[in-house]
């Protein structure tokens, strides 16, 4: 049954995610997108209509809004972009409590026959809530892309002394941790953060890891980023043959 009067319409795709703090990458941002029970799809005066049928499990509320779910935003939005953008979004909603796995697994099954629908599946098993920033989930992506071995997310290493942390990547075959530097990590611009993130390194080091640190500009470069953790990889294997 649908659950939308004809003629209504209600806030769908990535303007929904927007509208429930979900980041979006390479969005239009400029355009609305609305899902109606009627009519075509089309866009007008900067608002993209879409056609669709929306179960009550699909909808919920913002400020007074009625917007389409945030599992449905995330398979809609899917059906519509690249498979990095589409996982940036999923890599974050399943760090929502109201994305289950069991709804994921219904919208799969009523998507399955939408444009874009190869591009849900293949980014609904890519997924992972433990990449914690658009840039970490961007970078997975990347990684995935260039042929690189799946890394562990969110590692805990410890010495002697205790607690070192948690790194972004870690890739145990190769004794080899990536750590993706947003700009939020050193927001403060202290001495004192900067040196305790130089001490934490040296710790991993000290452990037998190689460190590669990677930013967003590393991020238009993808051969050349992948590059760099494959000499990590090599210099690892090189040391342990020398040792």
């Amino acid at each position: 049954m649908n659950a939308m009067q004809p003629g209504s319409a209600v806030v769908s795709h990535h303007s929904a995610l927007v509208l429930q703090r979900i980041p979006v990458w390479r969005a239009d941002l400029a355009e609305v997108q609305l899902t109606r029970t009627n009519g075509r799809g089309e866009v007008k005066a900067g608002v993209r209509h879409h056609q669709g049928r929306l179960t009550p499990a699909d909808l919920t509320q913002v400020a007074g809004l009625a917007v389409t779910s945030v599992p449905r935003a995330v398979v809609e939005t899917a059906s519509t972009t690249s498979f990095e953008a589409a996982v940036v979004s999923i890599d974050a909603a399943l760090r929502r409590p109201e994305v289950s796995a069991g709804e994921l697994r219904r919208l799969l099954t009523v998507t399955d026959c939408w444009p874009g629908g190869p591009t849900i599946r293949l980014a609904l098993a890519f997924a992972d809530p433990l990449a914690e920033s658009v840039g970490e989930s961007r970078l997975r992506v990347l990684m995935h892309n260039e042929g690189l071995p799946p890394p562990v997310l969110q590692a805990v290493f410890e010495d002697d002394a205790g607690f070192i942390g948690r790194v972004d990547f870690y890739f145990p075959d190769y004794n080899t941790v990536v750590e993706f530097d947003g700009l939020m990590k050193y927001a403060d611009g202290s001495q004192y953060t900067l040196i305790q993130e130089k001490i934490r390194e040296d710790r991993l080091r000290a452990l037998g890891l190689q460190v590669v640190r990677l930013r967003w500009v590393d991020l238009a470069h993808p051969a050349r980023t992948a590059l760099a953790i494959r000499k990590a990889f090599d210099t690892s294997r090189r040391t342990r043959l020398a040792g």
